[in-house]
């Protein structure tokens, strides 16, 4: 028989296994293993009692395990060694794919760094043609069409003897470039001159003949009197009157002047009308 097993102290036959990993020897009744090697400085001989355990075993100090290993602790350590490699690959695969992905979203990220706050990338390395995103610029305007289309805005009123009405124009600052601007302006327009003058955006004529109930009323625009020839008809159911009679007139520069062709003040009550047929300036 030979040595004693430091585990179980038993002194039964030790058994030989030849692995992949050396010729081990194991003791028969726990299962320690030690390399034969170290069966042999123990001074252990296959088969043989040994005399020597006492001082091979003196050498190591108190408490101290043997070389050899017990063969379930050979089997957890071969189990806490899977388990961390398991663990290692995992990481591994985790980083892998998170940076395949990194690369796939941006093939230049390796010439991109992006600073901290902002979304703008870096080019790190200009000597590189690969282009690099670049935020685009505004640009307003390129042209004074782009800010509006210029036109006539607004009603149109009377400016003494014209009739003006505003106009809107647009103008582009600085075109095509970042520091562009629109800008606009008002300004009046002369539309039309008016000889005899300007009335609600209208321009007036140069006379004018309308009737009331018993009279003609004459408005004259010109800057000169005139002499009008008037045809008008006078008629009142109320008295029986329908009569159609012709006149000369007379009115003086830019003036307003009433004449009376029906001579009765019950029409002041009784519903009488002057209308005017034609008038005719006699120069």
């Amino acid at each position: 028989m030979p040595i004693e097993c430091p585990i179980c102290k038993s002194t039964r036959t030790w058994k030989q296994r030849k692995l992949l990993r050396g010729k081990w020897i194991g003791c028969h009744s726990c299962g320690w293993e030690m390399s034969q090697e170290e069966f042999h400085e123990r001074g252990g001989t296959h088969g043989i009692k040994t005399k020597n355990i006492k001082q091979v075993n003196s050498g190591k100090k108190r408490g101290e395990m043997p070389h050899g290993r017990n063969r379930n602790h050979k089997k957890s350590s071969d189990k806490n060694s899977s388990f961390l490699l398991i663990i290692i690959i995992l990481i591994a695969l985790f980083f892998g794919y998170s940076y395949f992905n990194q690369v796939e979203d941006n093939p230049n990220s390796q010439d991109i760094n992006y600073p901290k706050g902002t979304n703008e990338p870096i080019n790190t390395n200009p000597s590189t043609s690969i282009p690099v995103a670049i935020k685009e610029e505004y640009i307003e305007c390129t042209k004074s069409d782009d800010c509006g289309k210029d036109g006539f805005v607004g009603e149109r009123f009377c400016n003494e003897e014209r009739i003006h009405q505003n106009f809107k124009l647009f103008e582009c600052s600085i075109p095509g470039t970042t520091n562009s601007s629109c800008s606009s302006s008002t300004k009046e327009r002369r539309i039309e001159t008016c000889e005899y003058g300007c009335q609600e955006a209208v321009c007036l004529p140069r006379f004018k003949v309308t009737g009331s109930k018993t009279d003609v009323i004459i408005n004259n625009n010109a800057r000169e009197d005139i002499l009008l020839n008037v045809t008008y008809h006078v008629f009142s159911e109320w008295f029986g009157k329908d009569s159609t009679s012709t006149q000369l007139f007379d009115v003086e520069l830019k003036n307003e002047k009433s004449f009376t062709v029906y001579n009765n003040d019950g029409c002041f009550n009784a519903p009488c009308y002057v209308e005017i047929i034609s008038s005719v300036e006699i120069k």
